[in-house]
């Protein structure tokens, strides 16, 4: 059962890094996209090859 296995993999790796089963998530950190920087990585990314 796939829902078994999950929770069994949960469990032990929750264990093996120490954080208890049910501990709540915590809450995303959101970046915003900035277009001038995804820019300049385009164009050395082109530079490289």
């Amino acid at each position: 059962d796939a829902v078994d296995f999950s929770t069994r993999v949960a469990s032990i790796v929750s264990s093996s890094i120490g954080v208890a089963v049910d501990a709540p998530l915590e809450p995303e950190i959101e970046v915003q996209d900035d277009a001038e920087d995804m820019d300049a990585e385009e164009s050395t990314d082109k530079d490289e090859v």
